[in-house]
């Protein structure tokens, strides 16, 4: 049994909210009609999830998850199980324990009557709107194991382009921290010993330790209040991304940085397309998939363009029309729109052209890791050469009046 939120109108007019514990929406409305009072929404009451148990969710529903779920429902259903048989089966051979918790929750709904798409509606903010609308288009079109195995390819592609990114990052994120911590080590506490060590022998200290010697006393003496400083950017960073301006700045600044803006770019068009072509092929209304799309696309830049060239679709424009005005979608995305809307084949030419894009970033990816290797070790090792300079020089002059 389950909590649902209701509105009806009784039959004065008047309109009344309330709740009602039932099986299923089907037993909501049935209740309620028998109460000769007309319905007017119905929707499953879902408790507001902790800090921690939200971020259990979107582990437990991460795209690689979700892919998995995708690939094991098309395989199942396209056998010939029933939706029932099939969750019990995901439910036991599940590891995540969360995930083995939502997969047997919604087989019980569908035990009680709900559709596979009302099941998962209650971990919306878990799966999203584009995985529920996925499964309302399959269960209506009767092609759910197909539109299932084609999403579940597009999260695998997306999971894999995710993972080369922070895979590709993690050296050259080793070698920066390594590099910095060498350095605040040298400037911090070797250098402060060894000016200290020089100068009771009485040698000379050249202007470049000297230098380097005030950053050191600077750096101790006022470490409380740099670190204070930091914090509070940072705090006043997060403050600022929490506010629609603030994001749309920040979106805006990271597609002008070079290549990596590009790569935005690439990504978000990629992502674009084949969602905006599964949701195409599935039958979702046009207006209704751009919205959806919308949402997929994380650069608030980008999803103004999408959102945008909605408006303008139903104030009647063509779709290739309306993107003419974007801003940030490269002019090729519009020409393939364009070719697809005058031969009928959108959603084929749309999911050509994502399949490019995540090429492209994939190579981009690689490109980008081969230019910033090289980069960050001449960056740093001049910066950390120039230290141990700093230190050697004062001490062969040492050692040559001590020798003379």
């Amino acid at each position: 049994m389950a909590q649902y939120l209701f509105q009806v109108r009784n039959p004065h007019g008047e309109a009344i909210k309330g709740t009602m514990e039932a099986g299923s929406v089907a037993e909501v409305l049935t209740r309620l009609r028998d109460r000769r009072q007309i319905p007017i929404k119905v929707i499953k009451h879902t408790p507001k999830p902790s800090l921690l148990r939200s971020i259990g969710l979107k582990l437990a529903t991460s795209d690689r998850a979700k892919a998995n779920l995708c690939f094991n429902l098309a395989s199942m259903v396209g056998a010939g199980l029933s939706l029932h048989e099939t969750l019990e089966i995901l439910a036991a051979r599940t590891s995540n324990p969360i995930l083995r918790k939502i997969l047997n929750k919604i087989q019980e709904d569908i035990h009680n009557g709900n559709t596979l798409t009302e099941a998962f509606s209650q971990y919306k903010a878990a799966f999203g709107s584009v995985f529920l609308n996925i499964l309302h288009a399959g269960e209506d079109s009767g092609e759910l194991d197909i539109i299932l195995q084609r999403y579940g390819e597009q999260l695998e592609d997306n999971a894999e382009i995710n993972s080369e990114f922070q895979t590709t990052m993690i050296y050259p994120a080793a070698l920066l921290v390594m590099g910095i911590g060498v350095s605040v080590f040298l400037v911090g506490f070797t250098l402060p010993k060894f000016v200290e060590h020089l100068t009771r022998l009485g040698a000379e200290i050249p202007k470049v330790t000297m230098a380097l010697m005030g950053i050191s006393n600077f750096l101790r003496g006022n470490w409380i209040l740099l670190a204070g400083l930091l914090l509070g950017a940072l705090i006043a960073f997060g403050l600022t991304l929490r506010t629609k301006r603030g994001r749309w700045v920040y979106s805006y600044a990271a597609l002008k940085i070079p290549v990596v803006g590009g790569l935005l770019r690439s990504k978000a068009a990629g992502s674009f397309a084949r969602t905006l072509s599964l949701l195409h092929e599935s039958g979702v209304p046009l207006l209704s998939a751009l919205d959806l799309t919308a949402k997929t696309i994380g650069n608030r830049c980008l999803r103004d363009d999408i959102l945008m060239t909605r408006e303008r679709v139903e104030n009647g424009s063509t779709l290739h029309d309306a993107m003419k005005h974007c801003r940030f979608f490269s002019g090729e995305v519009t020409r393939v729109v364009s070719v697809g809307e005058r031969t009928g084949r959108l959603g084929d030419m749309l999911e050509k052209l994502g399949k490019g894009y995540e090429k492209e970033v994939r190579r981009t990816q690689k490109r980008i890791l081969l230019l910033m290797e090289p980069f960050l070790m001449l960056v740093l090792g001049g910066m950390v050469g120039f230290i141990a300079l700093s230190l050697i020089v004062p001490l062969v002059r040492a050692t040559k009046s001590l020798a003379g």
